[in-house]
C-alpha cells in the first residue's frame, strides 16, 4: 500500500541521535558522527536507517529540529496557538489525550478546533504516550529520579536510571493496537483530514510491540485496514494531509 502512496513522518529524532553518540563539536565532529552512524546500512543501535525507511515505506520524514514546538507545549499554548494561527497548525509527534492521559498528547477539545484550523495531529508511537500504563509507569520512574536528586525534566538524567528502575518495577508493553487507537482517535474527533503519522523513532528507548523501528509502518497500516480503512483514508493519513497543510502554509506565506 505504501508503495502507491509513500508515507511522510512528522518527527524523527535520528540526527540527535547521531549527534549525542558520536559528534565531538564543530563541523568536521558532525562529519565524522554522520561517517560513524553509518546510516547508508543497517545501522544497530538505531530505529532508523536508510534501508529500514525504505522497506518501511517512507517518503518523506521531518527530522528533529531543536525548538520546541506545539508538541511539547501545555494545552493552554495549543489553544492560544489556535487562537492567532491564521495557517494550519502541525502536532508533528502527539497522540490523543482522551485515550492516554499525558501531558503531551492533544485534548479533544484541541482536535475540534484543528478541525476549523485545517491543521494535522500526527500520532506518535513514545510507548508513554500510546498506553496509560506505560505513561503511569514514567511517572513513577520521574518520581524515583527526583528521590535521587535528578531534575524529572531532565530525561537523559532520568533515562539513565530506567534500567535498574525496571529491575523493581518492570515496564509495561504499549502496542501497535494502541497506537491504531490513537489514530482512530483523532480521526473520530478531528476528521479524516486531521490526522497524520509523527512515530519520533529514535527519540525515545522503547517502541510499541509491533512497531519497534522505521522498517514496521505497514503493519499499523495492515491493522487499519483490518479495522476497516479504506485505501483513500489510508492515503490521506499516510501523507495526503500533511502535504494539504504545506501547501496551505506555503500560499499563505506568499501573501
Amino acid at each position: 500500500m505504501l508503495s502507491r502512496f509513500p508515507l511522510i513522518d512528522g518527527h524523527n529524532d535520528l540526527p540527535w541521535a547521531i549527534r549525542r553518540r558520536y559528534a565531538s563539536g564543530g563541523k568536521s565532529g558532525l562529519e565524522a558522527a554522520l561517517d560513524a552512524a553509518a546510516v547508508d546500512k543497517h545501522a544497530p543501535g538505531f530505529h532508523t536507517d536508510i534501508p529500514r525507511l525504505v522497506e518501511g515505506g517512507v517518503g518523506g520524514q521531518f527530522w528533529s529540529v531543536y525548538v520546541p514546538g506545539t508538541p511539547h507545549v501545555a494545552e493552554t499554548t495549543m489553544n492560544d496557538v489556535l487562537d492567532v494561527a491564521q495557517a494550519p497548525v502541525i502536532f508533528s509527534h502527539s497522540s490523543a489525550k482522551a485515550v492516554c492521559d499525558s501531558p503531551r498528547n492533544v485534548p479533544d477539545d484541541v482536535l475540534r478546533r484543528l478541525t476549523a484550523n485545517g491543521g494535522v495531529c500526527m500520532v506518535a508511537f513514545v510507548p508513554a504516550f500510546v498506553s496509560q500504563d506505560c505513561a503511569d509507569w514514567l511517572v513513577g520512574l520521574k518520581k524515583e529520579a527526583g528521590r535521587r536528586g535528578i531534575d524529572p525534566r531532565d530525561l537523559a538524567g532520568v533515562f539513565a536510571i530506567m534500567d535498574e528502575y525496571q529491575a523493581v518495577a518492570p515496564a509495561p508493553q504499549a502496542t501497535l493496537s494502541q497506537v491504531a487507537d490513537h489514530v482512530e482517535r483523532v480521526r473520530a474527533i478531528a476528521g479524516i483530514d486531521h490526522v497524520g503519522i509523527g512515530g519520533d523513532f529514535d527519540g525515545t528507548p522503547d517502541l510499541p510491540a509491533g512497531l519497534e523501528d522505521v522498517s514496521r509502518y505497514p503493519a499499523l497500516f495492515r491493522e487499519l485496514t483490518r479495522r476497516g480503512w479504506t485505501e483513500g483514508q489510508c492515503k490521506a493519513l499516510a501523507g495526503g494531509n500533511i502535504l494539504r497543510v504545506l501547501r496551505a502554509a506555503e500560499s499563505y506565506a506568499a501573501r
